[in-house]
C-alpha cells in the first residue's frame, strides 16, 4: 500500500533519518557554545552527511577516485579522523552523535589536548574570540584561502569554520560555501532560536 506515492519502506527510511537528525540537534543543543556556532555545526553536518545525519556515513567519491574517504557526520579524514579516535579512546567513549559534536566543541573551547593536534592553538583561540564577540587573528594564505580577519558575525564565523575546521579543497570549498551557509542560516532561524 502506498500513501502519497510513498511505500512503507520510504516512510521507514524517512522516520529513521528524522530520528538521526533529532539526535544530532539534541547533541548540538547540549553544547556550551553560542547558538550561532550551533547552527553552523548543524548546517555543516547536514551538508557533509548528505542530509543523512548518519554517524557512520562514508563519503561517496567519483568512480576511480581512490583518495581517502571521509567518515561520519563531518566526513572526517586523515588527522581529523585519527584525532577523533584518540579523543574517544582517552574518554573511553563510543562513536555517537554527542561525542562527534563534543569533539569539535572541545576543540573550539580548548579542552582536552585536541587543539594542539587538530589545527593549532591559534585557530582555536579564534573560536573562543568569536564566543566573546571579538574578531579572529588574520588567517588564510594556504589552500586558496584569502588572508583576512574574520569578524564575530554569523557569515564570518561560518566562513572561518568551513575554511579551517572543514578545510575542503579549494574547488569543493568554493562550490559548497553557499549551500553550507544556507543550511546554517536556516538552522539559526528555525532550530537554534533565542
Amino acid at each position: 500500500m502506498a500513501i502519497d506515492n510513498k511505500s512503507a519502506t520510504d516512510f521507514s527510511i524517512l522516520r529513521e533519518k528524522g530520528i538521526r537528525e533529532f539526535r544530532v540537534i539534541e547533541a548540538i543543543d547540549s553544547l556550551p557554545i553560542p547558538r550561532e556556532m550551533k547552527a553552523i555545526m548543524y548546517g555543516n553536518i547536514k551538508y557533509e552527511s548528505g542530509n543523512s545525519f548518519d554517524i557512520n556515513k562514508i563519503e561517496i567519491k567519483n568512480p576511480g577516485d581512490n583518495s581517502i574517504k571521509g567518515v561520519g557526520l563531518f566526513q572526517k579524514t586523515g588527522d581529523t579522523r585519527s584525532n577523533y579516535i584518540n579523543y574517544l579512546n582517552r574518554r573511553n567513549a563510543k562513536n555517537n552523535e554527542l561525542n562527534e559534536v563534543l569533539y569539535y566543541s572541545d576543540s573550539m573551547l580548548g579542552k582536552d589536548n585536541i587543539s594542539g593536534t587538530y589545527l593549532g592553538l591559534g585557530y582555536m583561540q579564534d573560536y573562543r574570540n568569536f564566543f566573546q564577540g571579538k574578531p579572529s587573528a588574520e588567517r588564510g594564505g594556504k589552500n586558496g584561502i584569502p588572508r583576512k580577519i574574520y569578524q564575530p558575525v554569523f557569515e564570518d564565523m561560518h566562513e572561518h569554520f568551513v575554511n579551517f575546521m572543514m578545510n575542503p579543497k579549494r574547488e569543493a570549498r568554493e562550490a559548497s560555501m553557499g549551500t553550507r551557509l544556507r543550511y546554517s542560516r536556516q538552522a539559526l532561524e528555525n532550530i537554534f532560536t533565542n
